[in-house]
């Protein structure tokens, strides 16, 4: 790499740093909240032996490998997220670097640049890595992923760069578990690199996720690829209360009472593990009675929920009005201008990721991510259409339209094994 993107990586560790200082110590909302709870209440089960056991159900709850990020962090001492907000901030520095290395092997290098400064400076990106979600982390590891896959493709027969690019990307669907639909992608791609790379590749994922999988299929007493809320989200789509127009409950207070308040009717007020095993079961009930009532309605928000995922977002907006956050929002000037700027910026990148997925140059690497980004949106489709499920996939869709539409990287002998293109 060459000076101008290090001089922009330290300028952009640096506005990170402020931002950092300028968020301060805010009230953790939404799952902000539960994150912490999680790990604060596991942390002192592990260290104190204060409260059960069972507690540790709760990092299988959501999103456990930020769950199991938070409970590191609390043991010690760290339960107001700061340890996680250093993390993420260094995190989306590397993000952007590992940007920029697969652009700079395909376009100039000033298109590598344009591509990291994309990344880095997006103000989604931006506020998720100040705010307490799995966001950043798991765009890190989607882009250090990819980016070691990459050198694989550049290096086929180098089994330590297969096991790299495994372990590198198997950490990925405890942060994001739409993540393991693109299982059938790696496998192909890895085996289309070297077929006897496959277990290299694919192993560190199915190491790690298979006995998670049994352990949590067992605590809950049904198949359970992930966490313990995955049929929940998949009722907030399909359930008989979600508003006309929309493709979800998510973001819907009164809708989710009422789904909430079906559930009740069933399995009661505990909190105890029955209680969590009728939900999940009623939960479950509910989104395939919806379903098989109206296929055709089902059908209808998923594509909903595919729309307002790749709309503009709305974590961001949404945090800044909330006063449990900020006592004193910005003026609403701000908020529109922002508003507008983060519509264009995603029209922008929709806009070329469709000129991309078209594929004009027919490069295998532009037409897998491509296939990558359909598949992150299935589990999009299945779920809710929350803005913040897509954001991960930034790298890619940067990637992929710069690699399509800016000057090609100047043709070089290869001699380094280079399958990539």
């Amino acid at each position: 790499m060459r000076r101008p993107v290090w001089v922009a990586a330290a300028a952009v560790a640096l506005l990170k740093i402020v931002l950092l200082v300028l968020w301060g110590d805010r009230v953790p909302i939404y799952d902000e909240a539960g994150y912490l709870k999680t790990g604060e209440a596991v942390a002192a089960w592990l260290t104190g032996g204060t409260g059960d056991p069972s507690v540790l159900g709760r990092i299988a709850w959501h999103n456990p490998g930020y769950g199991v990020l938070a409970t590191l962090f609390a043991t010690i001492g760290d339960s107001a997220g700061w340890g996680l907000r250093l993390l993420q901030l260094v995190a989306g520095v590397h993000t952007g670097l590992c940007v920029h290395a697969l652009l700079v092997r395909r376009v100039r290098r000033s298109g590598a640049l344009i591509g990291a400064l994309i990344v880095w400076l997006h103000p989604s990106m931006l506020f998720f890595g100040l705010a307490l979600w799995p966001v950043a982390l798991a765009t890190w590891c989607l882009a250090a992923g990819t980016l070691a896959l990459d050198d694989f493709a550049r290096a086929p027969n180098s089994r330590g760069r297969a096991v790299a690019a495994g372990w590198t990307l198997a950490p990925l669907p405890f942060l994001a578990p739409q993540a393991l639909l693109l299982l059938p992608l790696l496998a192909a791609v890895a085996y289309r690199i070297q077929r006897r790379s496959l277990a290299s590749v694919l192993g560190p994922t199915l190491a790690l996720w298979l006995p998670w999988s049994l352990a949590a299929s067992v605590a809950l007493g049904m198949p359970t690829p992930m966490d313990f809320a995955s049929r929940e989200t998949v009722a907030l789509g399909n359930n008989p209360h979600i508003p006309a127009g929309r493709g979800s409950s998510f973001d819907q207070t009164d809708a989710i009472r009422l789904l909430r308040a079906d559930v009740a009717d069933v399995c009661g007020d505990g909190v105890d593990a029955a209680r969590v095993r009728c939900d999940a079961r009623t939960y479950g009930n509910i989104a395939r009675r919806t379903i098989r009532e109206s296929p055709f309605g089902a059908t209808a928000r998923s594509f909903l929920r595919v729309l307002e995922a790749w709309s503009t977002d709305t974590f961001l907006l949404r945090h800044l009005a909330d006063e449990r956050a900020f006592a004193r929002p910005p003026p609403k000037g701000v908020v529109q201008v922002l508003h507008a700027g983060l519509t264009g910026l995603q029209s922008a990148l929709i806009l070329g990721f469709l000129i991309a997925a078209v594929n004009p140059r027919r490069r295998r690497d532009v037409g897998a991510l491509a296939v990558a980004v359909g598949l992150w949106t299935v589990g999009i489709a299945l779920t809710v259409g929350a803005t913040r499920l897509r954001q991960p996939a930034l790298p890619w869709i940067v990637v992929a339209a710069l690699t399509s539409l800016y000057p090609s990287r100047p043709e070089r002998r290869r001699d380094d094994g280079d399958v990539s293109g």
